[in-house]
């Protein structure tokens, strides 16, 4: 896992080093853009809030897949409307509070 971990923070390292030199319209561009009281993040701020938001992101998608098909498990009446339009799914973020 640690091995992971370092192959993640070497990546966006070079990623943010490379964003710093040629930003786009792209959260990792604006979050090294973005300043407070006129102070940039250090690359190793931005890294690790690049990492932050990739995880906390992961696990939000995870948990909603997750109580999405048990909200579906515990009332098979609502497959049918799923089934018939994607645009239901909305259905399920408000019903899971996710």
């Amino acid at each position: 896992v640690a091995r992971s971990v370092k192959k993640m923070r070497n990546y966006l390292a070079e990623l943010i080093h490379r964003k710093r030199e040629n930003p786009g319209d792209d959260l990792i561009s604006h979050l090294i853009r973005a300043s407070d009281d006129g102070e940039h993040l250090t690359e190793n701020e931005a890294a690790a809030m690049a990492f932050i938001l990739l995880f906390a992101g992961f696990e939000t998608t995870v948990n909603l897949i997750g109580n999405g098909v048990h909200t579906l498990l515990q009332n098979p009446d609502q497959r049918a409307p799923l089934q018939e339009s994607l645009a239901a799914g909305e259905t399920g973020l408000r019903a899971t509070g996710v």
